[in-house]
């Protein structure tokens, strides 16, 4: 079971880059300002997603068979691709096992899409579900191991080529954002969550001005208290004071 853990601020400017950076990937045009580099979705949380001793050993496992397996002339790629997980069941499971158990009988396909551009991977998709996992994925043999039948995206055949590095949460800032009730937001709140199970691990924090608790910062919205790393409430969706 993979733990998800509370990102520092300098992680978080990190993951962001990582989003920001996918967003030109074949000279695709953005329309991403300095203000918002992601635009049009605004990240409001980032959590690493930390892998078992496992589940590590194995996707090492995996990459040095498949550096062997490379033909002569071609190196093994390994690259920061993006998925998008359409629901909360799905994702608990992603986290909660592995890919290759949680796709196994994924009706017959054999073959998984991840987007180069995270906001190709978010649109090709389009469920009000907003989480975006970034993985690393060993690519191998072309048409063995994967196949790209388009510049933006690749289809992986094994999956246990697979090792998440991210769990982004965000908002569409294109849309009227409706604050939901506490209760609704599952990964964040229920019991069962992902996020407040034994999976999610935190870092002690020091209290600030926004964070009377010493928890976090507080939103003047809302009052919900979000991590010292949020630049958004997570829940009203309101920026934070820095």
């Amino acid at each position: 079971m993979s733990q998800l853990k509370q990102v520092s601020a300098g992680v978080f400017k990190h993951a962001t880059g990582l989003w920001s950076k996918s967003l030109t990937a074949n000279d695709k045009p953005s329309q991403a300002t300095e203000e918002n580099p992601t635009y049009p979705y605004i990240i409001t949380d980032v959590d690493q997603v930390v892998p078992t001793k496992e589940h590590m050993e194995s996707f090492e496992s995996k990459r040095n068979q498949l550096d062997k397996q490379m033909p002569v002339g071609k190196k093994l790629e390994t690259l920061s691709l993006f998925y998008n997980p359409t629901s909360e069941g799905l994702l608990k499971k992603i986290l909660q096992s592995d890919w290759k158990e949680t796709f196994l009988n994924n009706n017959g396909a054999d073959q998984l899409t991840f987007y180069i551009n995270a906001n190709d991977a978010i649109q090709a998709n389009d469920v009000p579900f907003y989480k975006l996992l970034i993985c690393r994925v060993c690519l191998g043999r072309e048409g063995l191991d994967f196949t790209q039948p388009h510049k933006g995206y690749y289809k992986v055949k094994d999956l246990t080529q697979i090792s998440t590095s991210f769990l982004y949460t965000f908002r569409n800032s294109l849309l009227p954002y409706v604050p939901p009730p506490v209760e609704s937001s599952p990964l964040k709140s229920s019991s069962s969550s992902v996020n407040s199970s034994p999976a999610k691990t935190t870092t002690t924090s020091t209290s600030t001005p926004s964070s009377p608790g010493g928890e976090g910062k507080l939103c003047q919205a809302c009052t919900k208290i979000n991590s010292l790393t949020s630049r958004f409430c997570t829940r009203c969706g309101n920026p934070i004071k820095q």
